[in-house]
């Protein structure tokens, strides 16, 4: 979220650019052109570039705009290049392509074996068609190494605040973990004194 809402300030500063307007008019251009998107069933069986150019066919006809995938690679982009994981290179394509799916209306209309209802959630997107269209979306975008780390700067006070944060609910869980397992550890002492003795006497102070 840092890194989303990072790139987000990035481009109301920078939208009216060439570069970027340019980037934008080719991501419209990219979903534009794919033709008349066909449903899950059909794209089943397609190989992994025709299923990529489908999910891009189903992201124009649901109205979904250039600047909306300009910000996935933007915000994905940044935060690969603090989080990585930086020794799998391909990681980024397909976090992009699935952040592109979950654009609502991007993944289908999957329906369940036998029945002519429509499932209710979407099927979980896999294969090598994910990589194949990261790597479409993002070769439009063309978003040069600056954009990114200026990106990934912007986003970093939030992200240090938030790996804060996460560490202090870490620290406490320990210490309360710790509570919790030294009053175990005194109740089984206790009860082993009562079994030894055969009956003792707690008094309250």
């Amino acid at each position: 979220m840092p890194f989303r809402k990072a790139a987000l300030g990035w481009y109301r500063q920078h939208h009216h650019e060439a570069h970027v307007r340019q980037a934008i008019a080719r991501l419209e251009s990219l979903m534009f052109f794919q033709g008349h998107p066909k449903d899950h069933d059909q794209q089943r069986w397609m190989a992994p570039k025709d299923k990529a150019r489908n999910v891009l066919a189903r992201l124009h006809r649901e109205g979904k705009t250039g600047e909306q995938l300009f910000l996935i690679v933007l915000s994905v982009r940044a935060a690969y290049a603090e989080l990585g994981p930086h020794g799998y290179p391909e990681f980024p394509l397909v976090v992009i392509a699935k952040q592109a799916k979950r654009l609502r209306g991007a993944g289908g209309t999957p329906r369940r074996a036998g029945s002519s209802r429509l499932a209710p959630k979407e099927l979980r997107p896999r294969g090598l068609y994910l990589r194949t269209l990261g790597e479409m979306i993002e070769e439009k975008a063309d978003i040069d190494r600056d954009t990114i780390e200026e990106v990934r700067q912007r986003a970093m006070p939030s992200v240090r605040q938030a790996q804060e944060a996460a560490w202090e609910q870490a620290l406490a869980q320990i210490e309360e973990a710790k509570a919790r397992r030294y009053e175990e550890e005194r109740t089984t002492a206790l009860l082993r004194v009562m079994g030894r003795a055969g009956s003792i006497t707690v008094g309250t102070s």
